[in-house]
């Protein structure tokens, strides 16, 4: 409550090194780790949140934050910046273009579905789950 952007920063890092650091105490490797979930609207509300432009610098600051801590932990894991609503290439592109522009790392973007997909993929295949493949359209903001 009341935290200024750099403890936040910090608060995010701690926690994603804990828990990570927990994960590989047991022996599990991790591929890839998600910083955030559904970020359409940044993180972190409101100092994160991508109505300003101090949002959206800050949101890119959070998603580094999670990025250097993934990284310290484990250095192979691969960094997602979950955004769903896949279906929207403007969002995409705006989001995205967000983190570009403030210098955000990540190194990959996945093409999440709607809530209108995904219900429908999941009762289309009875919950199932499939081998899932992630697509990266070409844009600038690419990793």
């Amino acid at each position: 409550e009341n935290y200024t952007v750099e403890e936040l920063e910090q608060a995010i890092a701690d926690h994603t090194k804990d828990v990570l650091g927990a994960i590989k105490e047991m022996g599990i490797d991790v591929e890839w780790v998600q910083v955030g979930n559904e970020t359409h609207q940044g993180m972190l509300f409101p100092t994160g949140q991508t109505t300003s432009s101090d949002g959206i610098k800050n949101f890119a600051k959070f998603i580094n934050s999670g990025y250097n801590a993934v990284k310290e932990i484990y250095p192979n894991a691969k960094v997602i910046v979950p955004l769903d609503q896949g279906n929207d290439a403007n969002l995409y592109n705006r989001i995205f273009g967000y983190l570009h522009d403030n210098n955000a790392k990540w190194d990959v973007t996945p093409l999440l579905p709607s809530r209108k997909y995904w219900k429908r993929w999941l009762w289309k295949n009875r919950g199932k789950p499939r081998e899932w493949s992630y697509c990266k359209p070409k844009a600038k903001w690419l990793p």
